[in-house]
């Protein structure tokens, strides 16, 4: 997937509101790096920022990549692991989908549940997922998948 391929100007920002005692730590994952190394193919593994990530295949075929700080999907899913985080109290999750409405998605959860589902509600438009931990659950994971769209 080369950036040409998919329209717009996609945008990604995803960060992590933590409450370690009484204090507040934002921790940003810009998507413009990754270690050991940035991802090229879903099966890869990666961190940014002390958030391992990895990309799986959400159907025939899978582009994963990083195009200048935007996380490129067409078609894959992308797990964010936030077991290591004390109370995460908000997740916001930046894109534009490039397919349909409906088309990008993302899911919050805890153990394996489903605290928040969330899907694009416009094309070609940069929108925002918000997560406001108003209920103190621990979250653990969050994924994003897009079959055409940044992150």
């Amino acid at each position: 997937m080369s950036r040409p391929l998919m329209k717009g100007i996609p945008i990604l920002l995803f960060s992590i509101l933590l409450l370690p005692a009484f204090s507040q730590t934002t921790t940003v994952v810009p998507f413009d790096g990754g270690l050991p190394s940035p991802p090229t193919q879903c099966g890869d593994t990666w961190s940014e920022n002390g958030v391992p990530m990895s990309a799986i295949s959400i159907s025939t075929g899978c582009t994963v990549g990083l195009f200048g700080g935007d996380l490129g999907l067409a078609p894959a899913r992308v797990y964010l692991d936030l077991s290591g985080f004390d109370l995460v109290t908000k997740i916001v999750i930046n894109f534009e989908d490039n397919c349909a409405i409906g088309c990008s998605k993302a899911e919050v959860l805890m153990n394996g549940n489903v605290v928040e589902m969330f899907a694009n509600t416009t094309v070609n438009n940069p929108e925002a997922f918000v997560f406001n931990n108003t209920g103190m659950v621990d979250v653990d994971t969050v994924w994003v998948q897009s079959s055409e769209g940044f992150f």
